[in-house]
Parts: structure tokens; sequence; C-alpha cells
């Protein structure tokens, strides 16, 4: 397993993860902005913000507050086997969805 696959698949959090990461696909946002954007508390957007950060798959511009969040270099060249990784992802929440609806 990679840290893509670490992070993304090897967590519970890691549809949240992803879904930070989207947001910053599009534009770089600074904490409030991603919590307010995927409707989340500002904690858990920096959890995970800080965990992905940690991992090289974000960047920040500063380290003032309301620094923006951006994707890496690494995240970039591996938006391929993260995009599998999203798929897989939704594929596994499909799976729970459907059992659970035969209970």
């Amino acid at each position: 397993m990679n840290i893509l696959e670490t992070l993304l698949l090897g967590r519970r959090g890691g549809a949240t993860s992803i879904k930070i990461i989207d947001v910053l696909l599009v534009t770089p946002c600074n904490i409030s902005q991603i919590a307010k954007i995927i409707n989340i508390n500002y904690s858990t957007a920096q959890y995970h913000v800080t965990l992905l950060l940690e991992n090289n798959i974000l960047k920040k511009d500063s380290d003032r507050y309301g620094a923006l969040y951006a994707p890496t270099s690494y995240l970039t060249k591996n938006i391929n086997i993260y995009n599998d990784i999203k798929k897989e992802l939704e594929k596994r929440e499909n799976i729970i969805r459907e059992a659970g609806n035969y209970e």
C-alpha cells in the first residue's frame, strides 16, 4: 500500500479526506473555507488537513493564520492512483449502503 491508499482506504476518515482533496484540486482554500464547503466542523477539517499535510499530500502557502492549502506535486503526479482510490472507496460505500437496505 502506498501512502495515498493507507490514508484514504485504510482509515475510517478516508472519505472526508477525499472530499477535502477534491475541493483543493479545484482551488486553494483555508481550513474555514474547506469546513464550510464540505459542511464539517472546523476541528474535523483541521485534523484531516494536518494529516494530509504531514504526509506530503497537501502543502500550505504560509504559516500564518488563514493559510491556503493546495495539493502537492506528489498528489498531482499520482492523480490516476488517487482517482482509482476514489472509485474503490465509492464501491465499498455502495456495498455497505446496499447491505443496509437488506436488513
